[in-house]
């Protein structure tokens, strides 16, 4: 059984004559069965949340029955690797940052948070959070949102709404935390941030099961 390929356009690349230039891929789905398996972690999910998302330049999203037929043709030795990926992922993921504090927050032994939970703000409105669990937020600041070009107005403006939006939260009585790229990358760091936080973890969760 062989792989159908599909022509898919080079984007911002054109000919002399203006045309498209275009080349002949493996569908998305097939690739993603067949590499994601094969990479670290973090990367695999962090890529596997964008596509499940439609977060990537051509902004198609893969659903669930695209990925059922791609693992028809998946490597036997790779099976189990790309289960427990595809159980991982998750579309609510808005960043790779986001994508990666997941990662960590499970192989760091902390129980999973709800994504993009909505709280309603007095004064302010409803908000989205990137993670949520019982009395406690966290954000992720990849920095990109402090630049004039995504946000559309002055960094000086957007730190001003955030720090209104953590003070209102504060406020509910929320413990809040926000996380770094820097801090991704020094799990002592994160971990403790995160237990200072109360942010709720497997282990304490089966002595208090126990007890």
């Amino acid at each position: 059984m062989s792989i159908p390929a599909i022509s898919l356009e080079v984007p911002g690349v054109r000919l002399e004559d203006g045309g498209a230039v275009s080349v002949q891929v493996e569908p998305l789905p097939h690739v993603l069965v067949d590499t994601l398996p094969r990479l670290p972690r973090q990367e695999a999910v962090m890529v596997l949340d964008a596509v499940m998302a439609g977060n990537y330049v051509y902004g198609v999203r893969v659903g669930e029955e695209a990925l059922d037929r791609a693992e028809e043709f998946l490597v036997r030795g790779l099976a189990e690797v790309w289960r427990r990926l595809r159980q991982f992922g998750d579309r609510r993921s808005e960043s790779p940052g986001e994508s990666r504090c997941r990662v960590l927050f499970d192989e760091l032994g902390f129980e999973p948070p709800e994504l993009q939970q909505v709280i309603h703000l007095p004064r302010i409105g409803s908000v989205r959070v990137d993670f949520w669990w019982d009395g406690v937020i966290c954000e992720f600041d990849g920095m990109v949102k402090y630049t004039r070009g995504l946000t559309g107005q002055p960094a000086e403006e957007t730190v001003r709404q955030e720090k209104l939006r953590e003070d209102a939260l504060r406020m509910l009585d929320y413990q809040v935390v926000r996380l770094t790229w820097a801090d991704l990358d020094d799990l002592q760091v994160l971990g403790q941030k995160l237990i200072r936080a109360g942010v709720p973890h497997r282990a304490f969760q089966r002595f208090t099961a126990v007890a």
